[in-house]
Order: structure tokens, then sequence, then C-alpha cells
């Protein structure tokens, strides 16, 4: 019993960033959810810039050992590509948090999804997933964020 006591005071005195995620009041989460959502689209806008390739695609197969994947291109909206592609990717770290942005960058493939792919230089940097229901900024709004930016820039 005395450990426990020890433990629990010596988690007191944590900060609250060193605790898992936590619940807030509605109108704190609603904020909070809002930065988060901006700080989406800022990472999806830069992501615009400086990739030299973005596709829409479904992955065919994944070999997850040497990071290596094969897609069916859907539609190029970015650079060019053959309607069979492979790409790599660096899925030597992934993020884990409590807002949706934390996880912006992570690769997380499976076979027959679809995919928006921002790549440079052949590399996957971004893996948007086509799901419903998914924290954060929706597949629909990044893909219209980035259908935007490229019709701003013609």
């Amino acid at each position: 019993m005395k450990i426990i006591t020890i433990i629990f005071f010596c988690l007191m005195l944590l900060p609250d960033a060193a605790l898992a995620c936590r619940a807030l009041p509605a109108k704190e989460q609603i904020a909070a959810d809002e930065i988060d959502l901006k700080r989406e689209i800022s990472m999806t806008t830069e992501l615009v810039v400086t990739a030299d390739q973005i596709f829409l695609a479904t992955a065919t197969s994944i070999e997850k050992d040497t990071r290596k994947a094969s897609f069916e291109l859907i539609e190029a909206l970015i650079g060019e590509s053959e309607q069979v592609f492979s790409a790599v990717w660096d899925g030597s770290r992934v993020t884990i948090g409590c807002r949706a942005s934390y996880g912006f960058n992570n690769i997380l493939l499976e076979e027959g999804q679809s995919y928006l792919l921002y790549l440079r230089d052949g590399q996957i940097r971004r893996a948007s997933k086509n799901e419903t229901g998914r924290s954060g900024m929706s597949f629909i709004h990044e893909l219209l964020i980035v259908r935007g930016q490229l019709l701003s820039n013609k």
C-alpha cells in the first residue's frame, strides 16, 4: 500500500503534458480542436509546396520490411506516374499523441486502401487514408485544400 501511495504522489507532480490524454470541458475541447485543425491545414499547405508528386492512388502491395509499397494510380495531381508505381517511406518513427495533427506524417499503409500521397524525391512524405470518421481534418477537406492550392498556383 505504501508503494502505491508513493507512486500516486509522484504522478501528481508530473505536468499535464506528461499524463495521458485528458478530457477537456466542451468549450476548451472545441477551441483545442480548432487550433489543431489549423495546424493540419498549415502542414497540408506546406506539403503541397514541398512535394514534387501528389497522387490519389490505391495500395496494391506493401512490403513492410523494406518499406516499399506498390500503388495503382487513380489521379496525378502534381507530377507524372505510370499507372502502377512503387514508392518507399521512412517507417522508422511513428508519432502518437492526443491530437490528430501529432500523427499527421505517420505512414500506416494497408493494401486495398486509397490514399492521397505526397512524395518528394520518390519517397512518401505523407499518406492520407481515404476514410470517413477519422479525427481531425477529413480526407475530403484535405483534398479540397490541395486542389484549391493547385488552382491558385496556376
